[in-house]
Order: structure tokens, then sequence, then C-alpha cells
């Protein structure tokens, strides 16, 4: 029988399971929460704005020429424009739209 791996479903869980703002200001300070809200609209606009409308500007705003890609599957490289990634996924998918929930 091979061992499970739970470890990060647990941390997972211990994470979803804390109080939101003040827990989170508590632990990491509030410069940290600040980031990490600031990366949470950057994150959001990017979906809503590119993915979601179609706005191509909004890629090429928010990744430099040469970013370095990490997906998991591949050794890390240089990635494709995103602008280039967003554009192909319209063009496939007529009507493409994503939203945030």
């Amino acid at each position: 029988m091979q061992p499970r791996r739970v470890t990060f479903v647990l941390a997972c869980l211990a994470l979803s399971l804390l109080p939101q703002a003040s827990t989170a200001q508590a632990m990491i300070g509030r410069p940290a929460v600040a980031a990490a809200r600031a990366n949470k609209e950057l994150v959001s606009r990017f979906y809503t704005q590119a993915w979601g409308a179609g706005n191509l500007s909004v890629a090429d705003e928010m990744f430099a020429p040469g970013y370095i890609l990490h997906n998991g599957t591949q050794p890390p490289r240089a990635g494709p424009p995103q602008s280039a990634i967003v554009r192909k996924a319209h063009r496939r998918i007529p009507g493409l739209r994503m939203s945030q929930e």
C-alpha cells in the first residue's frame, strides 16, 4: 500500500478555515496582506478583461516580453505572448467569455 499524499489538501483546508483578514494580518503582516490583495486584483483584471472581454492590450501590458512560463508539465521556458494565446482561444471558440465568481 502506497502512502497517501494529503499534506497539500490538509494545508488548504486549514487555511480555508481561518478567518480572512485579521488572522492573515496577524500571521504575515499588513504589507503582505496588501500585496496579496493587489495580486488578486491584478489576476482578476487579467482574466476578466483579457480572457473575458478579449482586450488584448491588457494581456500585453501585464506580461513582459520573454516572461518565463512555469506550467508544471514542461521545464520553465520563455512563454509566448499572452495576447497571442488569448487571440487564438477566442478565434477557436467564438463567443468565449470568462467571468469571476
